[in-house]
């Protein structure tokens, strides 16, 4: 059983080998459904419950990918990334439900979506602002 564990492994041609993040644990900072959730006396007194501190359990600055995604990125294509899932804070973007748009979080956005053409794939999924009026359950 040893001598085969010691084998070469071999993925198939066109293997996808790849990095995952989700924009609300990685970028920081954050205004959106999980943050209320994060932060609802619920949850709170849950994990006070449990003996937890709270604080260890709220995202906040998180590690700041949303100002080092060039770094990170690089640190990904060294460990020889080919695709990345991430996901886009809207809650970044669209500030308020009226037409309001921060341009500056839409060139964040577009700067991810450039700077992972070099893995030559990418997929997406989004966060919603609380304004969106999505109810999410409270453990």
């Amino acid at each position: 059983m040893i001598d085969d564990m010691e084998k070469d492994l071999k993925f198939p041609e066109g293997f996808l080998w790849g990095t995952a993040t989700s924009a609300h644990q990685v970028e920081g900072n954050n205004h959106n459904q999980w943050t209320e959730w994060e932060e609802s006396p619920k949850r709170i007194n849950y994990l006070k419950s449990k003996e937890l501190n709270p604080a260890d359990f709220i995202s906040a600055g998180a590690c700041d990918h949303y100002n080092h995604c060039e770094e990170d990125f690089d640190l990904a294509k060294a460990m020889n990334n080919n695709t990345h899932r991430f996901s886009i804070e809207w809650s970044r973007i669209i500030k308020r439900k009226l037409n309001i748009t921060v341009k500056l979080s839409a060139r964040f956005a577009r700067e991810v979506l450039n700077r992972l053409s070099r893995f030559g794939t990418g997929q997406c999924q989004f966060g919603l602002p609380k304004w969106a009026g999505l109810k999410i359950a409270i453990i």
